[in-house]
């Protein structure tokens, strides 16, 4: 009897110690049946999208805004710019090179040989001097018409100017005037006044208003400087030339058996530009 007794309590324990575990199995096959019935049921919530939309498209490459400007210092980067073709920057160039400036958009298609098209879009912002192009106007006073008269300037030698002469151009100061002096001397004299654009600080504008003043009278008496023989302490001290330059020179000159002009133009950073001027001081 107690065994049987004995038996009854164990199953009974048993029971209820799995009544959890049915319980909790019993909840989660209600709950998939509720999540897969849902659908059917539950309200339909609207799906929330976000878009951009641009309103503008977006720019792929930058663009540039042409300015005034110089057609006279036009630079590789600014034909590139412009859309002009390297054998008419080439023609700008060698023109400029001779000391020669463009004064009329005319004289700009000459001497680049762009076509009209070209011409029509850059030439509305060629900038030329004012003073350059404004021919002389009449003014009124006391009502009555007055005409301006230009005097006729005896033209002095820039070979023998004094910095008070000098500062009578316009847009040349007491320091420009004795940068020119200091550049004259070492140079001992100029050969022609375009050497005046080779002095740092001297805009176009200034030379050709130093024209009106100034000339060549007596040429000068400087000593050539002979490449083939000049130490490299010589040759540096020339204004158109540096230490680097003058190293450069020498070591080109150990390879050719007679240094001449045109073996200066592979001179690595040698001033081709100024070419014409320097060898107005130069020896062979």
């Amino acid at each position: 009897m107690k065994n049987h007794q004995f038996v009854s309590r164990v199953h009974t324990i048993r029971f209820s110690d799995q009544k959890p575990l049915f319980l909790l199995g019993f909840s989660i096959v209600l709950l998939h049946f509720v999540w897969l019935s849902m659908p059917s049921w539950w309200p339909n919530q609207p799906n929330k999208t976000y878009s951009v939309t641009f309103t503008k498209p977006l720019p792929h490459t930058r663009t540039s805004v042409i300015r005034p400007f110089n057609p006279n210092f036009i630079t590789d980067y600014k034909g590139y710019l412009l859309g002009m073709k390297p054998a008419e920057l080439d023609r700008l160039f060698r023109f400029r090179a001779q000391g020669k400036y463009i004064q009329t958009a005319k004289e700009f298609q000459q001497i680049t040989g762009v076509d009209n098209t070209m011409l029509t879009k850059i030439s509305p912002y060629f900038k030329f001097p004012v003073w350059k192009t404004n021919s002389i106007k009449p003014f009124f006073r006391n009502n009555t018409i007055a005409i301006k008269k230009t005097k006729k300037r005896l033209l002095q030698d820039i070979n023998q100017a004094s910095i008070a002469e000098l500062e009578e151009v316009r847009g040349i100061g007491p320091v420009l005037a004795k940068r020119i002096i200091q550049f004259r001397d070492q140079l001992g004299g100029f050969f022609d006044l375009s050497q005046l654009m080779d002095v740092w600080g001297i805009k176009i504008e200034v030379y050709q208003e130093a024209c009106n003043h100034f000339t060549i009278q007596k040429p000068s008496n400087a000593i050539k400087l002979n490449l083939n023989q000049s130490s490299i302490q010589t040759i540096r001290q020339f204004p158109y030339f540096n230490a680097y330059i003058a190293r450069e020179i020498v070591k080109r000159r150990t390879q050719v058996e007679n240094l001449t002009l045109e073996d200066l133009t592979t001179v690595n950073t040698f001033p081709v530009e100024k070419l014409k001027n320097i060898a107005l001081y130069l020896a062979f």
